[in-house]
């Protein structure tokens, strides 16, 4: 029972850890989506940025469920 708790807890550290990652990448594809807005057409790059944005989310809803 101790060695499940213990495996759990590092399953969760790792899940965390890459939840972290999502997140500073995540704000990295935002920053570069928003260089490219400028020099393209808006409409366009709203709805790039939408669909990030919902893979991101699905992302994190996975590594959440586990």
């Amino acid at each position: 029972m101790h060695e499940t708790l213990k495996k759990k807890d590092e399953e969760t550290i790792v899940l965390k850890q890459q939840i972290a990652q999502l997140k500073a990448d995540y704000e990295h594809l935002k920053m570069s989506k928003m260089i490219e807005l400028s020099h393209g057409d808006i409409k366009e790059a709203k709805a790039k940025l939408t669909k990030l944005i919902k893979d991101v989310n699905k992302s994190i809803a996975l590594l959440n469920a586990e």
